[in-house]
This record gives C-alpha cells, structure tokens and sequence, in this order.
C-alpha cells in the first residue's frame, strides 16, 4: 500500500563551512504518523531547499537567521532553528532528492 499522506516539516539544518555535507532534522507524517529523522545531504540540495522555503516566507532572510558557532579561524559551524526563529510554511510536501542523500539513525 502507498503512502496516503507524507510532508516533510524541517526542524533544524546544521552545517560546516569547510565541508559540503548538510545535517537536517525534521519531522516526517507519514499515514497519520509522526516521525523524527535526520538526513545528510549536500550543500547543493540545501540550496534548493532554502529556495523553496525562501519563496514562502518573503519577509524573511533566511541567510541572515543562521547562527554562527567558531570552531576556530577558518571553520565555522551554522545553524537554523525553524521553531526558534518562528519560520512559517516549513512544510514541504514529498522531498526528493536528486542526490544521493543519507540517513542517519541510531
């Protein structure tokens, strides 16, 4: 049996500046069921995943509410809160990667 309703709603992306791997947390319902998740993915689908959440939140920058955490002079981790930082419209319905994607479980 297929899946009757899926959406995806991003809770928290983490990233660090000299690596092209992007850490998203988020909650998946699937069938009426709620489930926590963490994906790794590149910078490339973080870019169109901040595109997409751009055009439904137009007053905000996204960019602006990333935090900023020194690791040292070079290296520097980011992080955006979705429920911190009140972002509306974080739902995106079915999200397909075009790249290979991992998941993280443990």
């Amino acid at each position: 049996m297929g899946t009757i309703y899926e959406f995806i709603q991003l809770k928290k992306i983490e990233f660090q500046s000299d690596s092209n791997e992007v850490l998203i947390s988020c909650e998946i319902t699937k069938n009426m069921e709620l489930s926590y998740h963490h994906y790794v993915v590149s910078q490339t689908e973080l870019n169109k995943i901040f595109g997409e959440l751009q055009a439904n939140n137009e007053g905000i920058d996204l960019y602006d509410l990333l935090e900023k955490i020194y690791i040292n002079e070079e290296t520097q981790i980011f992080s955006l809160d979705f429920e911190k930082n009140k972002i509306q419209n974080s739902w995106l319905p079915d999200l397909n990667f075009s790249t290979i994607y991992r998941e993280i479980r443990a």
